[in-house]
């Protein structure tokens, strides 16, 4: 099973700032669609869909939630009346006591939400430090998580909030090659931060056979998150473009950036014309179609990154204004 998870953009503006903002976009083999997958979607900011359990080797039913949580500083905010992880905790709630708490539920996205080293679960959660808790009820575990993000946002406090009333954990920095790192997740000229997150109830953190976190890439400032849990089925989940390799900068600020000149229209569609060009986008069209495995998807997506760059750096890819400033105090030293 190969389900992708991408950020999109939304098709009206907000005038307020006349840009657009995110979306999802969502893509599952034909052959693990049913007529029930589709749940619910709830404007650009999150969508959920339901997998049968046996496909990931799970005795109850999966409940995903692809979500898209607004930036903190975004003109957006002024017009939600709910903020969006209010009413995915509601949602939560309305399928456990829908299914008497028969499931299993992953959340999946750009959530925004730094959360740093806060505990997304209760501490010292037990009858020794709180009294008259009911015969029935499971403490929290005791769950380390590392994170290379030190920052703390509201966002991230609502999650953390979000984990503690659900039962939820976070994924990034405990699982597989990303525990005990925790890796940034979004990278650009100005910093770095790790906001996308995959946050699941905390008995299927041991089913995870792989969480991996890749470098920075140029087609998007968000990093590719790929993850594959145990299963009878071979199941993996990719979320977010796939990844460049930049030797230039692993997991720091990104030294340089693309910015459009419409100055060289003419020349970069030229240049994209090119028979050279052509030839090579042709030739990943033809190995996507004769062997389209999940490999191959990867390469070609590489490939297409490799075209980009090779047609736009001499054109448009500029050095961030902080990297200018420390080279330009190297060479006075």
């Amino acid at each position: 099973m190969v389900l992708s998870v991408n950020a999109a953009h939304r098709q009206t503006k907000v005038h307020i700032q006349n840009v657009d903002s995110g979306g999802i976009i969502a893509y599952v083999r034909n052959c693990f669609v049913t007529d029930d997958t589709l749940v619910r979607t709830i404007d650009d900011s999150h969508m959920w869909l339901k997998f049968k359990g046996v496909h990931f080797g799970f005795e109850h039913d999966l409940y995903m939630c692809l979500a898209y949580v607004i930036p903190e500083n975004s003109g957006r905010q002024a017009f939600m009346e709910t903020h969006t992880f209010n009413i995915i905790s509601d949602y939560i709630s309305h399928i456990q006591q829908t299914i008497d708490n028969e499931c299993n539920v992953m959340l999946v996205g750009d959530l925004n939400s730094r959360c740093g080293s806060l505990a997304d679960y209760v501490v010292d959660d037990s009858a020794a430090h709180i009294p008259n808790l009911p015969d029935d009820y499971i403490n929290d575990d005791v769950m380390p998580r590392s994170s290379q993000d030190s920052g703390i946002n509201e966002n991230g406090r609502f999650l953390i909030d979000l984990c503690k009333e659900t039962g939820l954990r976070i994924a990034n920095g405990r699982v597989c090659e990303d525990a005990n790192t925790g890796k940034f997740t979004f990278v650009d000229c100005r910093g770095s931060s790790m906001v996308d997150l995959v946050v699941v109830k905390s008995d299927i953190l041991k089913c995870f056979s792989s969480f991996t976190v890749d470098d920075p890439n140029v087609l998007s400032d968000h990093c590719n998150i790929s993850f594959s849990l145990l299963s009878h089925s071979n199941v993996h989940v990719n979320q977010q473009p796939q990844r460049v390799n930049d030797d230039e900068n692993q997991s720091g600020n990104i030294p340089y950036k693309y910015k459009w000149n419409s100055e060289y229209t003419e020349e970069y569609t030229f240049n994209m014309q090119s028979e050279e060009i052509v030839a090579q986008l042709d030739n990943l069209i033809d190995n996507l179609k004769n062997t389209p495995t999940v490999d191959n998807v990867n390469q070609a997506v590489s490939g297409l990154s490799d075209i980009f760059d090779s047609v736009c750096s001499p054109l448009f890819k500029q050095l961030c204004i902080r990297l200018k400033i420390v080279k330009l105090r190297q060479k006075i030293k």
